[in-house]
């Protein structure tokens, strides 16, 4: 299976004012977070539905897409989180969002971030968009 090596067109173009929006959001955060629950309580899908154990199964993926876990057929063992999408936890029977996060384990190579460079782990969430109204789009 013949695979690039790098994702065309990769490449960061931060805003200008892209400490100014992260201070805001960073603000948002911390202000909407519920700090009279002990532990304090998760600002975002704070209420959860399920976790099951799941198999994330890669095949078939078209050339152009080949890259990171998707490079090559592969099955990684993965973890699946349901939750609500208030940012307060409410009633099932209230009209909401629902939320579902993918981990995946053993995961190799560097990550991104630099606390988890050697993580051998990979997270996906379904949010299609900031989970702050203050953030740009």
């Amino acid at each position: 299976m013949k695979t690039q090596s790098n994702p065309p067109n990769l490449q960061e173009n931060p805003p200008a004012n892209e400490d100014k929006v992260i201070a805001e959001v960073i603000q948002c955060s911390i202000g909407v977070l519920n700090k009279e629950t002990d532990p304090v309580q998760r600002q975002q899908h704070p209420k959860s539905h399920g976790c099951v154990k799941a198999e994330f199964i890669v095949e078939d993926v078209p050339e152009e897409c080949r890259f990171g876990i998707f490079r090559e057929p592969r099955r990684y063992s993965a973890f699946v989180r349901f939750s609500n999408g208030s940012m307060k936890p409410q009633q099932d029977s209230e009209g909401d969002v629902r939320g579902m996060a993918i981990k995946l384990l053993g995961v190799e190579g560097e990550k991104l971030l630099e606390e988890e460079r050697q993580a051998q782990t990979q997270d996906f969430i379904s949010k299609p968009k900031s989970f702050s109204p203050k953030s740009e789009r």
